[in-house]
């Protein structure tokens, strides 16, 4: 009855924690998102040298340099608009929810079980980010990319997502000081 019970437990919690899944690329397929496109910061960062973006690299509620630490945050598109609003990391205060093409951006066509760059951004759920562009279907809808089979699909105001900050590497600049965290 007790290795019944401790069984079911141990069922539920592997359900309830995110997809993390394993993942695997096609060599004979050319890389989408070549790996000297992403430069990772010792700071918890990625700047991406073609879009020239900067990433968080861990999903929202993870941290360490693997994102091995937490719980990776399913939040509302309210609270995913709010979140990037409300973070200070790494010296800047203008992270925000990315666009669907900017997050789409991510996406590395030629592997499969996680569908993006996975050595710049460890331990990203194979599960639903939400977008800030909203969708036209519901009012407070919006667009939301799925990075286990890369297919778009929108969430509701009652739905849940992970989450991915970005900012524009320009923006903390002297002409901007407002968006720069002084240390």
């Amino acid at each position: 009855m007790t290795r019944t019970i401790a069984l079911i437990v141990a069922m539920t919690l592997a359900l309830a924690a995110p997809a993390v899944t394993a993942q695997t690329c096609r060599d004979a397929v050319p890389a989408t998102r070549p790996d000297s496109r992403f430069i990772t910061d010792r700071d918890g960062t990625v700047r991406d040298l073609n879009t020239g973006l900067m990433w968080k690299r861990c999903v929202e509620g993870l941290s360490g340099m693997g994102c091995e630490r937490g719980k990776p945050r399913l939040l509302t598109w309210k609270s995913a608009m709010q979140q990037g609003r409300h973070t200070v990391f790494a010296g800047y205060a203008d992270w925000r929810l990315p666009d669907q093409t900017e997050l789409a951006s991510l996406v590395e066509a030629r592997c499969y079980g996680i569908e993006l760059d996975a050595v710049s951004f460890p331990n990203t759920p194979a599960e639903r980010f939400w977008t800030s562009t909203p969708a036209p279907y519901y009012e407070n809808s919006a667009w939301m990319l799925h990075f286990g089979h890369s297919a778009i699909s929108f969430g509701t105001e009652s739905d849940v997502g992970f989450v991915r900050l970005v900012r524009d590497r320009a923006a903390c600049s002297p002409a901007s000081p407002q968006f720069c965290v002084i240390r």
